[in-house]
């Protein structure tokens, strides 16, 4: 009786601090950026590893160079047509901080907070393309 008690009192624990890092996540995620058009310069200094939709949010990992910077600076563009009904959904990652005479590289795990784009894009589109990353996302 008591090894169960322990035993559910270590999962409660353990799905309130899921629940903690969720939120934690969320208010750490990046807005979207729309009707503005992404800087040229900084964008091809970085690879996109992977991205997937979680919610709300964009979950995108990312290797770079630059990372002598404490603090690399991403931000999600849309781009494209702005009538997200009429032409596929396509966003675009910038790097704000590219390499800085830095040739370290490291991993970057970026949340973008999608929440707008899903609203505009109800009923007609389904897909989401990241320019840089082969595949495409279901939105």
């Amino acid at each position: 009786m008591t090894t169960q008690l322990i035993k559910l009192i270590a999962l409660c624990f353990v799905l309130t601090a899921c629940q903690k890092e969720e939120k934690v996540i969320q208010t750490q995620a990046r807005s979207l950026i729309q009707n503005e058009e992404p800087p040229v310069v900084g964008s091809e200094d970085f690879y996109i590893n992977s991205v997937q939709r979680e919610g709300d949010l964009l979950k995108v990992q990312v290797k770079h160079s630059g990372a002598c910077s404490p603090n690399p600076q991403f931000e999600l563009y849309e781009v494209g047509g702005y009538d997200p009904c009429s032409m596929p959904v396509t966003l675009q990652v910038v790097f704000k901080n590219p390499a800085e005479e830095c040739e370290q590289e490291a991993e970057s795990e970026l949340y973008f907070d999608i929440s707008a784009l899903k609203k505009n894009t109800a009923n007609c589109q389904d897909k989401l393309q990241i320019l840089g990353y082969e595949e495409w996302v279901d939105l």
